[in-house]
């Protein structure tokens, strides 16, 4: 049974990809930065600006599983009438959690260890590609 709670994933997830594509973008700006500058110290600028918005997605990304649960929830009157429709919702909004939550996963995980790569190595890469030290 789909009660709705899960027709709002795909615009919290749309959020979270163009979140991880910001980050990697930023963190391949670092460096580009760096190179075009001809100094590679400043190569890890754009990777510590993507490990910033990791964070912030991070910890301000969880509204969507919990307005789930909320709508999922049985509406107060007779707690046993339609029992099972209300299982039902409950279900559902549990699996829209479950579902949210292995796409978050991934999303951070990609934005925060590109970030984080690029932060701490984005200086070698740009010496390696031709900025000066």
């Amino acid at each position: 049974m789909n009660d709705g709670s899960t027709e709002r994933l795909p615009q919290g997830t749309a959020k979270l990809g163009m979140a991880m594509a910001a980050a990697i973008i930023l963190s391949v700006a670092g460096i580009a930065y760096a190179i075009w500058f001809g100094v590679a110290a400043d190569g890890g600028r754009g990777g510590a600006i993507a490990v910033g918005l990791t964070f912030f997605i991070l910890f301000m990304g969880r509204g969507t599983a919990e307005t789930a649960l909320e709508a999922s929830l049985p509406p107060a009157g007779d707690p046993l009438a339609d029992l099972e429709q209300d299982l039902a919702r409950v279900r559902g909004a549990v699996a829209a959690m479950l579902d949210w939550s292995r796409k978050e996963k991934v999303y951070l995980t990609v934005s925060s260890v590109v970030g984080t790569l690029a932060w701490g190595f984005g200086d070698v890469v740009a010496k390696w590609l031709g900025a000066a030290s």
